[in-house]
C-alpha cells in the first residue's frame, strides 16, 4: 500500500515538517509520484517506527541515521536491539519508581532512609549527563556556583523534594 505523506502524518502523529525534514537528510527518503506528491510505503512505515523507537531511546538523528546505513539493514535485528535497549530502560525505571515509592512511605512515616537506598537507580553516568546538560544550558560557572550553595545542605535538599513528591501524591 501507499500513502501520501499528510496520511503518514495522521497515522504516525509524526507532523509533515519532520516528515519532509527525514526525506531532506536521507533518514527516511518518500518516493514520488509523477505529480510531485511524496508517498511512503509499508516499509518505509515500519523504518519510520524504527526511528521513532530509537528517537525514543535518546539516540540523535545522526546515530540512527548511521544504524539504519550499516551494512546488516535487516529491520529485525534493529528491533531486536530496540527492544533490549527498552528492556534495559524499563528496568532503571521500575527500580526508580521503586525509590521514590520507598522516599515517599519513608516521608510520610517520618522514617529514614539510608542514602544509598535514597540514590538507588540513579547511575552516576547519569548524573554525568544531566550535569553536563546543565552546564550546556547554564554554563559552568551557574553550575558550580550552585553546588557550592548546596555543599552541606544535601538533607535539606533531599527534604524539600520529598515534601514535593509528597504533595504531587496527594493531588
Amino acid at each position: 500500500m501507499m500513502y501520501r505523506v499528510k496520511k503518514v502524518s495522521e497515522i504516525t502523529g509524526v507532523s509533515v515538517r519532520t516528515l519532509y525534514h527525514y526525506d531532506e537528510i536521507g533518514l527516511l527518503k518518500s518516493q514520488r509520484e509523477e505529480n510531485g506528491y511524496r508517498y511512503y510505503t509499508d516499509e518505509d512505515l515500519s523504518v519510520l517506527q524504527t526511528i521513532l523507537f530509537y528517537k525514543y531511546l535518546g539516540f540523535s538523528l545522526k546515530q540512527i541515521k548511521g544504524l539504519l546505513d550499516q551494512e546488516d539493514t535487516k529491520l529485525i535485528q534493529h528491533l531486536k536491539n530496540q527492544l533490549n535497549l527498552m528492556i534495559d530502560e524499563k528496568k532503571r525505571l521500575l527500580t526508580l519508581i521503586d525509590t521514590l515509592e520507598k522516599t515517599i512511605e519513608s516521608s510520610e512515616r517520618r522514617v529514614a532512609m539510608s542514602t544509598k537506598e535514597k540514590f538507588k537507580g540513579f547511575a552516576y553516568k547519569d548524573n554525568e549527563k544531566y550535569r553536563q546538560a546543565t552546564i550546556d544550558l547554564y554554563g559552568k560557572k551557574v553550575v558550580d556556583e550552585a553546588a557550592k550553595r548546596q555543599e552541606g545542605k544535601e538533607q535539606e535538599v533531599i527534604d524539600g523534594f520529598n515534601q514535593i513528591f509528597s504533595t504531587y501524591q496527594k493531588i
